[in-house]
């Protein structure tokens, strides 16, 4: 019974984000397993301030509840839902984070008009399915916490988007 509910309300809180915008942009995000409650604070603050419009938790690894890092207080201006598996949303394009030999350095995406970006735990490797057609990775010489990383792909997302230049006035 419970799980009914969570899903009729996932699929109304993406009716919903996807009604606002229905033909502008859109984007949300879906972190999972995420281990740490302070870097997802930090993903739920920079999903606000970028315009996210929905953050899933897959399958989360700590109880949820506002992080310290969260100075935005995200849930009251961000749907934030949990889930088991990653959303099937029709006309959204997903986008995997991941090391993989198929991915595509962020400099050189296109980020869709419509897109879930999707984005493995600290201590986790994505693997995305073999039919996934959008894998991108932040180039480096190490590796990221997941929040900068969050930060970097939303930055891009907008700096592409000619969104970055408005705002930086």
């Amino acid at each position: 019974m419970k799980k009914s509910k969570e899903r009729g309300k996932m699929k109304d809180v993406i009716k919903q984000s996807l009604s606002t915008r229905p033909t502008g942009r859109w984007f949300g995000l879906a972190v999972i397993e995420p281990k740490n409650i302070l870097n997802f604070g930090s993903i739920a603050r920079l999903a606000v301030n970028y315009g996210a419009s929905v953050l899933f938790l897959v399958r989360p690894r700590f109880r949820y509840r506002r992080a310290a890092t969260d100075t935005y207080h995200a849930a009251r201006n961000l749907p934030i839902v949990i889930v088991d598996n990653i959303p099937e949303i029709p006309e959204i394009t997903k986008v995997w984070f991941d090391f993989s030999a198929r991915a595509v350095p962020l400099p050189a995406f296109r980020h869709p008009k419509r897109a879930l970006y999707i984005i493995g735990g600290e201590d986790r490797t994505l693997n995305p399915p073999k039919n996934a057609k959008n894998i991108v990775y932040v180039p480096t010489v190490g590796s990221l916490n997941i929040a900068v990383a969050v930060g970097t792909i939303l930055y891009d997302r907008l700096f592409k988007e000619g969104v970055v230049s408005d705002v930086a006035r």
